[in-house]
């Protein structure tokens, strides 16, 4: 975890559904991706082509903003 100082950049979680991988993962609706696979989210199609590049059953690293901190998390993507 980490000081993000109050940027604001990163790519906006609108809605977390209960019981999805997402929520179990840890993210909450107004989190901001930052990061994914080590690569900057500066826009929704660099959170979408890591996700689906990533292989069934692998970890997912995420980056995210959640108010003034950084996390960490890690998703675990079901096999298949």
């Amino acid at each position: 975890m980490g000081d993000i100082g109050g940027a604001r950049s990163g790519v906006r979680v609108q809605a977390v559904t209960a019981g999805s991988l997402a929520g179990k993962s840890g993210l909450m609706a107004g989190d901001r991706l930052l990061e994914v696979a080590g690569c900057p989210a500066g826009q929704a199609v660099a959170v979408i082509a890591p996700v689906r590049a990533v292989a069934p059953g692998t970890w997912l690293p995420l980056r995210v903003g959640r108010g003034d901190r950084m996390h960490d998390i890690v998703v675990r993507l079901p096999p298949e």
